[in-house]
């Protein structure tokens, strides 16, 4: 696929329709969110964003912004309800920021690091943190594993996510170096969670997103459960 270069013009995405601004309001007071100023219009602006830029990029296959406000911003956002805000947060193979542009938006006062090692991922976060005024993203383009990376965040991150990564078990091992001591990882998976075997520590469970058909399987691995 021929990506377009970062600069290039591309034809605007349509509005969101007015069902899901009706959603994305429903959703963030269903997630008790405290309505900061313009918080849903940063949202919805997101999911526009998401869509115009993530296909021209090859950092996601969704071009309608409707459906990038329930697949990108509000599954983003179903994390909040199976961890709590942490101080940093690490998004391992962030592609076009997601999880961690939502979640910055979510979590004004977390430090979030997108982490991946495609320029035009660096390249669309800054771009998205800028034009949405959050000021608490940074971007850097390595590898998980890169030692720069584990030198800067390694240990210090109190939630480490990952979406879209790897098979789960590759997911947690990759992520878990990141994290602090007393951190959590968390994987937004798909059917392989389903057929987990237990391990201690390790918690799987489906998040539905209520007023939708979707849902998201969400494992959190706990401390130093991470580190097995």
């Amino acid at each position: 696929m021929k990506h377009r270069r970062p600069g290039t013009t591309i034809p605007a995405v349509g509005p969101l329709t007015s069902e899901s601004r009706s959603l994305l309001r429903d959703t963030l007071e269903w997630l008790g969110l405290r309505p900061s100023p313009g918080l849903g219009d940063r949202l919805g602006q997101l999911a526009v964003e998401l869509a115009e830029w993530g296909p021209q990029l090859g950092l996601s296959s969704i071009g309608d912004a409707n459906l990038s406000l329930v697949r990108h911003v509000l599954d983003s956002l179903l994390l909040l309800t199976v961890v709590e805000q942490p101080s940093v947060l690490a998004d391992v193979g962030t592609g076009a920021g997601v999880p961690a542009l939502a979640l910055a938006l979510a979590w004004p006062d977390t430090q979030v690091v997108a982490i991946d090692s495609r320029h035009r991922s660096g390249w669309l976060v800054i771009r998205l943190a800028e034009r949405l005024s959050t000021g608490n993203v940074t971007h850097i383009c390595a590898r998980a594993r890169d030692p720069k990376v584990v030198a800067e965040l390694g240990g210090r991150a109190d939630l480490v996510c990952a979406r879209g990564l790897a098979r789960v078990e590759r997911a947690v091992a990759l992520c878990s170096p990141l994290a602090s001591r007393d951190g959590t990882v968390a994987i937004l998976g798909g059917p392989d969670l389903d057929g987990l075997p237990a391990r201690e520590g390790w918690h799987a469970e489906v998040v539905c997103l209520p007023g939708t058909d979707w849902r998201r399987r969400i494992l959190t691995v706990r401390g130093r459960a991470a580190a097995h």
